[in-house]
C-alpha cells in the first residue's frame, strides 16, 4: 500500500452531500438545575466542526488530498461558522450554494465534565427546490470536471435527491469516475450504477427488509450487487469491524482492538479512505483494509474528529516510527 499512499497528495475527490456544522458547548457542571432533574453547565468554550459531508471533506484534506465540496448552506451565522471550519481544515468552500431560503444543518451537542448531556437539531429534510437543485448542479458540473473520483454522502437531509443523485451518477460514468457512496434511507435506487457503497449493518438491515417486503421476494445484498449494477458493498459493523460483498464474493475484516471513546464521524472517515484509496489504485479490498484501520483511529477521539495522513501510516507502518 506504500505504493498507494505516496499518491494521495495528487488525488482530487468531489464530495457531494448534505454539509452540516457540528457546534459544541462545553463546560463543567457541578450542580443539578433546581428547574428540572438536569445538570447546569457552566459554559467555558465553544467548538465548530464540519459535520456530515463537510467531515468527508475535511477527512480527505487530512489525508493529503483536495475536497471538491458541494452542498447547500444558509446564509444565516450558522452557514458562516461552518465556512470558517471548513477553512481551518483546508476545504474550500467555492462549490457550496448558499440559498437563502434553507438552513444550514446544525448539531449542537453538549458536553459536561467530558461527558455528553444533551444533542439540540436544527435541520430541514425538504428537498432541494428546482432553482436550489439547479444552482448545485452548476456548482457540481464544474466541479466533477476536475475530480479523479466522486463521493456521495447521503444523510438524508434533502440534498441527495433521487433526480440529482442518479444525474451526478451518470455524469461520473460517463466521465469514467468511480461514485463511493454512503447511503441513507429504505430505497437504494437512486444509487444504481455507482461502484460502491457504504452502509452500516442497521441501515443494510432495514433496506433489505424494506425491499422483501416491497417486492415479496427474499432480498439480499449479492441481489443489491446485482439488482442496482454495483461493483462492491462495503457494510461497517462498528466494533465487528466490516464485511466487503463483491464478485459472488464475501471478506470479513476484524475490526482492530482499539479504546473507543466516540463513534461520531468514523463513517465518514471511511468512506473519506476508501475514496482515496481506490483513486490511488488500490482495489476495493486493500482500500477496506486501510479503511478499518482508520475507523479504529478516529473512535479513540472525543467528537467528530479527522484522520492525518502520518497517524495512519505510522498505525500502519509502525517500524516508521522515530
Amino acid at each position: 500500500m506504500k505504493e498507494v499512499f505516496e499518491k494521495f497528495k495528487d488525488i482530487n475527490v468531489l464530495v457531494f452531500g448534505d454539509v452540516m456544522l457540528d457546534q459544541y458547548l462545553i463546560g463543567n457542571s457541578e450542580r443539578i438545575s433546581p428547574e428540572a432533574p438536569v445538570p447546569v453547565v457552566k459554559l467555558q468554550k465553544k467548538k465548530f466542526i464540519p459535520g456530515g459531508a463537510g467531515n468527508v471533506a475535511a477527512n480527505i484534506a487530512g489525508l493529503g488530498g483536495k475536497p471538491i465540496l458541494s452542498g447547500v448552506i444558509g446564509s444565516e451565522q450558522s452557514g458562516e461558522d461552518l465556512l470558517q471550519a471548513l477553512r481551518e481544515k483546508n476545504v474550500s468552500g467555492d462549490y457550496i450554494y448558499v440559498s437563502g431560503e434553507r438552513p444550514t444543518t446544525l448539531k449542537t451537542r453538549v458536553i459536561a465534565n467530558n461527558q455528553q448531556v444533551a444533542r439540540i437539531d436544527l435541520e430541514t429534510s425538504a428537498e432541494l427546490s428546482a432553482f436550489e437543485e439547479a444552482k448545485v448542479w452548476e456548482k457540481l458540473e464544474s466541479g466533477i470536471g476536475e475530480a479523479d473520483i466522486l463521493v456521495i454522502s447521503d444523510y438524508n437531509k434533502g440534498t441527495v435527491a433521487e433526480n440529482i443523485c442518479m444525474r451526478l451518477i451518470t455524469k461520473a460514468n460517463e466521465l469514467n469516475i468511480k461514485t463511493i457512496i454512503d447511503p441513507k434511507g429504505k430505497t437504494y435506487q437512486k444509487y444504481k450504477s455507482a461502484s460502491l457503497i457504504t452502509p452500516n449493518k442497521s441501515e443494510s438491515v432495514s433496506a433489505l427488509d424494506s425491499y422483501s417486503k416491497h417486492l415479496k421476494r427474499d432480498f439480499t445484498l449479492e441481489t443489491f450487487l446485482s439488482e442496482l449494477e454495483l461493483e462492491a458493498i462495503l457494510v461497517t459493523e462498528g466494533e465487528k469491524g466490516m464485511t466487503l460483498y463483491q464478485d459472488k464474493e464475501v471478506y470479513k475484516l476484524e475490526a482492530k482492538t482499539r479504546k473507543v471513546f466516540d463513534v461520531t464521524g468514523a463513517g465518514d472517515t471511511v468512506i473519506a479512505v476508501m475514496a482515496m484509496s481506490v483513486a490511488a489504485g488500490a482495489d476495493y479490498f486493500r482500500a477496506a483494509e486501510v479503511a478499518n484501520l482508520a475507523a479504529g483511529l478516529v473512535v479513540e477521539e472525543v467528537g467528530t474528529s479527522v484522520v492525518k495522513f502520518n497517524n495512519l501510516v505510522k498505525y500502519i507502518y509502525p517500524e516508521n516510527k522515530k
